[in-house]
């Protein structure tokens, strides 16, 4: 009976059969000398669980090292390389299987293709991103169209992104009116009786540039402003608190006024004039010509 059980357990080991290791257990139990089966008794005697989802010991750990295959790397060419025995015990139960006849079947290399390492080439970043659309828009004082004059219209440059240009900052409108809506921005130059547009032309800094601007009148005629008109700015008004110290001063006759900056792409604001042909709901303006009413511009050259 026991030499038929050894041939049982050779057999059950040969083929992996987790029972192999209770099989030699039971043929060392009826006198089997064989060393080969006392290894995969021991695992049994030890109290190690046999089950698939336990941790394999001795003979069975030694049968997974030696059939491992390592994972395959970027050269698809390397050959895997042999796991040796790393302790006394696995390298005894591998002589004692080699001598006993037990076949251990090797797995064969992975003929998966390894993946491509990946790009070396760095992604193009953009250098240069569009502005949204409320960053090229005026600073607006009173709300723009509702609480200005109705010919009033903003016309923005027609630039691309990294292109320099004059871009309105701020526009601030100041009314004859002393109400909250319209009003005559007290404190700033001119007072309540002023009609004069306010211009100051800067750089990214808040810098002044000296340089020409282009008035051109309801009339089709041109009335440039140059840079032997630009005078010195008494009153601080812009909000920013540039250290620009110097603008132009243009005073109104009822006209309407365009107002652009050469040299570069410019934004323009047109039709800024004393008065308005229709009133807006609920006010009552004097005559065209009568109203006292102010325009401070910032016009700064930006890169979009």
């Amino acid at each position: 009976i026991a030499l038929r059980l050894e041939k049982l357990a050779k057999a059950l080991a040969t083929r992996k059969d987790p029972n192999a290791a209770n099989v030699a257990d039971l043929a060392v139990a009826l006198g089997s000398t064989d060393a080969s089966l006392q290894v995969l008794a021991a695992s049994v005697s030890s109290g190690a669980s046999t089950s698939d989802n336990a941790a394999p010991t001795n003979f069975a750990q030694l049968e997974i090292e030696l059939t491992s295959t390592p994972k395959p790397t970027a050269d698809a060419t390397a050959v895997p390389l042999t796991v040796a025995p790393t302790n006394a015990s696995t390298i005894a139960a591998t002589k004692a299987a080699t001598k006993a006849g037990l076949s251990i079947p090797q797995t064969p290399a992975s003929t998966k293709t390894p993946r491509p390492a990946a790009p070396t080439t760095q992604p193009v970043v953009p250098t240069a991103k569009p502005q949204p659309a409320a960053a090229l828009y005026p600073r607006f004082e009173p709300a723009f169209p509702s609480m200005w004059w109705d010919a009033v219209k903003f016309i923005p440059a027609s630039i691309a992104p990294g292109q320099q240009y004059w871009h309105l900052k701020l526009a601030k409108y100041c009314d004859w009116s002393p109400d909250e809506g319209h009003q005559t921005c007290p404190g700033m130059p001119g007072g309540g009786l002023g009609t004069t547009i306010y211009i100051m032309t800067v750089d990214s800094g808040g810098n002044c540039i000296s340089t020409n601007v282009t008035d051109t009148l309801n009339d089709g005629s041109d009335f440039p402003l140059r840079t032997d008109m630009l005078k010195t700015i008494v009153y601080p008004w812009n909000p920013y608190g540039y250290p620009c110290n110097k603008d132009y001063e243009k005073g109104m006759y009822g006209e309407g006024n365009d107002i652009s900056v050469p040299g570069y792409p410019s934004d323009k604001i047109t039709e800024l004039s004393l008065c308005s042909k229709t009133q807006p709901a609920g006010y009552t303006a004097p005559p065209c010509g009568h109203a006292h009413v102010r325009y401070f511009l910032i016009f700064q050259l930006t890169t979009r």
